[in-house]
């Protein structure tokens, strides 16, 4: 139940493309290490690729994280991903700013412009001079 290996055997899991198993191993990670971004992040990516997942329920699991790890970038930015996916792009665009303000904005922007799950809003982000006006890019 170490986080470590329980991050590990998910990782397995995900290389081999077994996402169930993947998903029953995020859920011990959010379970019994709640305080670790990992598990929710592996959680919901695993649920949006499994049997019976998809997006709907990968941002149902992801989003309370978004209030518990209010500094992690990947939080907000699988966030987007997944508005932008099932086309609600003002509320993927909210969730890209916010990813921006929590990492190096201009790293954000880069990896957004060459993230297909965000071709949607690749025109408001290559618009967007500067991504995170007043923090230090």
């Amino acid at each position: 139940m170490h986080p470590a290996v329980l991050d590990l055997r998910w990782q397995a899991f995900a290389h081999q493309t077994n996402w169930a198993a993947a998903f029953a191993v995020a859920e011990l990670l959010v379970r019994n290490h709640p305080g670790s971004p990992s598990g929710w992040i592996h959680r919901a990516y695993s649920a949006r690729r499994m049997p019976g997942g998809g997006i709907p329920q990968a941002y149902r699991l992801l989003l309370p994280a978004a209030d518990a790890f209010p500094d992690d970038e990947l939080i907000p930015y699988n966030l987007a991903c997944y508005c932008a996916q099932e086309n609600r792009l003002d509320e993927a665009w909210t969730w890209y700013r916010a990813a921006c303000a929590c990492g190096v904005a201009t790293e954000t922007r880069a990896r957004a412009l060459r993230d297909e799950d965000l071709r949607s809003i690749w025109p408001m982000i290559e618009q967007l001079i500067d991504p995170n006006p007043g923090k230090k890019s």
